[in-house]
């Protein structure tokens, strides 16, 4: 949004959970009178997820929100929903467009936004409730495109993911080397689609590796740019935050 964020978060106020949001500026301070309802449909909406729409998208919206939805619970299980915002961040779709409503369980969606698509990746247990996978939907003026991202042995959850300057990178918890541990694993996904279709090992170490998070941007002792993903590591006793 034009020299403001927008802020969503899940919402109790009238008796299930909802998505809403706000527009705060530079400092902080809010530019809405009360909070804007973004989706208030049956059963609850909840984990949301926004990222910037790109310049070409323009004439669908300002912004993309995505989250987690349990109004076809006895029909499909949790879906993912969506919807662009417009500028004074207000869905276009009331209580949003389905964005994944295969069988079984869809959740805990993230998303990023780049030049000329966002991306919207989730856990998915399409293929076994035991073994979730992570799934993906690549949205661009010319249509959507749903991608399967992960789907090795073991469970791949609690995925994140960011932009950089020609691909996206996802980042999950991924159990496919032994059932009682979990390693950090990740794959690129450009127009194209899935880049590194076996995934990418970015940290196995004893225990669990754990909550990874990825962000894109320039080191400040080189001219060149780089993804960085930090997760909670249990090697240690204490417990600590590595990155790579």
């Amino acid at each position: 949004l034009f020299r403001s964020y927008e802020v969503v978060w899940e919402d109790f106020r009238n008796g299930s959970w909802e998505i809403y949001g706000a527009r705060v500026d530079a400092q902080g301070e809010p530019l809405d009178v009360s909070a804007t309802a973004i989706a208030t449909g049956p059963g609850d909406q909840r984990l949301p997820t926004v990222g910037a729409l790109p310049a070409g998208a323009a004439q669908l919206g300002a912004l993309f929100v995505a989250w987690q939805d349990t109004r076809n619970l006895a029909a499909t299980g949790a879906d993912i929903y969506g919807t662009p915002l417009d500028n004074r961040g207000r869905p276009t779709v009331a209580n949003g467009l389905p964005l994944c409503t295969a069988q079984g369980f869809q959740g805990r969606p993230a998303g990023a936004c780049g030049t000329s698509s966002c991306l919207v990746a989730w856990e998915d247990q399409r293929n076994g409730a035991d073994n979730s996978d992570i799934y993906a939907l690549q949205v661009t003026a010319l249509g959507n495109t749903e991608l399967k991202v992960a789907a090795a042995a073991g469970a791949q959850t609690n995925v994140a993911l960011a932009w950089g300057s020609t691909s996206y990178l996802l980042a999950w918890e991924d159990q496919r080397n032994d059932g009682s541990a979990v390693d950090i694993y990740g794959a690129r996904v450009d127009g194209t689609g899935v880049l590194d279709p076996e995934g990418r090992m970015i940290a196995q170490e004893v225990n669990a590796q754990l909550a990874p998070a990825v962000a894109y941007g320039r080191a400040s002792f080189s001219n060149v740019d780089y993804f960085l993903v930090v997760w909670e590591d249990e090697s240690s006793d204490a417990g600590d935050i590595r990155g790579r």
